[in-house]
């Protein structure tokens, strides 16, 4: 059965939002106390906030859990609360053994003093005893591979020596509860990875809670994860499922934001030539259809395999690309090209222009062509669509292009039936450059001087 090291049950934490009430409401809370009058801290009063409410986790011996939101959203003042810091308003946290954090290494060292003597100080701030420090300093020592620089005063060191040794001294605390705040985005690549060893080793004997906003790292190291938003729990579980759904609402916002700018752009250039028009013929001129062209490209859309419209796309789905026109006229041989995109690169093509022409003619009015795939190797991301009709006879735009900018999703559902299982599964399908994801099997070839 598996060890419960921290139990956090339906916990607070408020804060007022100026420092004038800050200091009011602190100077109440201590008469208060004096005079052993009950403090009401499950309530709000005026200018305050809760920083956290709701929150509820547990951890058990050997488990990571992730904490992930944008700033402000309460995971440091999650970090204070098990870390003993601050003192919840409401709720309870439980704990067993020692508690300690990885927040700013090395908050406690002193510059005047030597790296020796900093071991010591900071090494019992941690929660480690004398005698433990000492039965650790070589091995903490070699840890931080400082070199001649032990008995030196700490504010000669260089920011990587002072990270390393406050790392070394934190990593061999051995806690039985370790709290991780983004402090394995300092120093070189190398001490970097020597960083994520020892945290994966740590992980297999306390419980963890990693702070990070790197999902990489998340996905990699917890395998189960909790997102903040504006103190409270918006989903608690499985690492995977919570990161793909932290990222849908990071690009949800990101795609609100752009659309915004669109719309301020769009009307900030129809206004220059509205006036501009005025200007010269003092009315504005409305532009026409060239009556001219044989055909005028509708609208677009993306369907399942049974020509059901899709809002999203299950990754490696079937799916058929539909293209509604307008024909003027009887159209000989017409050339329909799909161009996919991604923020403006090209990703693919479906183009007649490769295929060869599919149709004799068009008949005029309106009408559909469609374009099926099999499964699309498209990765998860959002994609934009150009539309282009040619002509066979030369290099001719019979239609005016159509470009459908941030057309489409594609999304993680689905994702399980493909057996991934890769430690960077969901963020390198996300956010990689690889935006397409073709079979492909993997085997291992022995050569010809290996071992029998």
């Amino acid at each position: 059965m598996a060890e419960r090291l921290l139990d956090v049950e339906d916990v607070g934490k408020k804060y007022a939002r100026e420092l004038r009430r800050v200091m009011f409401y602190g100077a109440v809370d201590i008469l208060r106390d004096y005079f052993q009058v009950p403090t009401p801290s499950d309530r709000l009063r005026s200018g305050e906030f809760w920083a956290l409410d709701g929150v509820n986790l547990k951890v058990d011996r050997g488990q990571c859990i992730g904490l992930i939101g944008a700033n402000g959203s309460g995971k440091s003042t999650l970090l204070k609360l098990v870390s003993g810091i601050f003192m919840p308003d409401k709720g309870r946290i439980r704990k067993r053994g020692r508690v300690s954090s990885l927040v700013e290494i090395g908050a406690g060292f002193h510059p005047l003093l030597t790296g020796r003597e900093n071991i010591y100080i900071y090494g019992q701030i941690l929660g480690m005893t004398r005698r433990e420090i000492s039965q650790r300093f070589d091995a903490i020592v070699d840890y931080a591979d400082i070199g001649d620089f032990l008995d030196t005063p700490v504010k000669h060191y260089s920011s990587g020596m002072f990270v390393r040794l406050g790392f070394a001294v934190a990593i061999h605390a051995e806690p039985d509860i370790l709290l991780i705040d983004e402090v394995l985005a300092v120093g070189d690549a190398a001490f970097r990875a020597k960083c994520m060893s020892s945290i994966s080793e740590a992980i297999k004997r306390t419980a963890v809670i990693l702070v990070s906003h790197s999902m990489a790292q998340i996905e990699s190291l917890c395998g189960t994860a909790l997102w903040l938003n504006k103190g409270s729990v918006v989903q608690y579980g499985d690492s995977r499922n919570v990161v793909n759904a932290y990222l849908n609402w990071q690009e949800e916002l990101a795609q609100r934001a752009a659309a915004r700018d669109e719309i301020e752009l769009e009307t900030a250039v129809f206004d220059a030539a509205r006036s501009y028009l005025e200007g010269r013929r003092g009315k504005v001129v409305e532009d026409s259809a060239d009556a001219d062209t044989p055909i005028q490209l509708s609208s677009f859309e993306v369907c399942d395999g049974d020509g059901q419209p899709l809002e999203s796309v299950p990754f490696g789905s079937s799916v058929i690309l539909r293209i509604r026109y307008k024909a003027s006229r009887r159209i000989h041989r017409p050339l329909f090209n799909i161009r996919v995109d991604h923020e403006g690169s090209g990703v693919f093509e479906a183009s007649m222009l490769i295929d060869g022409p599919i149709f004799k003619s068009l008949p005029a009015g309106n009408g559909i062509v469609e374009c099926a795939i099999e499964h699309l190797p498209l990765t998860p991301k959002t994609y934009g669509v150009t539309l282009f009709v040619r002509s066979e006879e030369g290099v001719i735009d019979i239609a005016p292009t159509r470009t459908f900018p941030r057309c489409f999703k594609v999304t993680m559902d689905g994702i399980e039936k493909f057996g991934f299982d890769g430690p960077y599964r969901t963020i390198h399908l996300r956010h990689s450059a690889n935006l397409l994801h073709l079979d492909h099997t993997w085997c291992l070839v022995p050569s010809e001087d290996s071992a029998p």
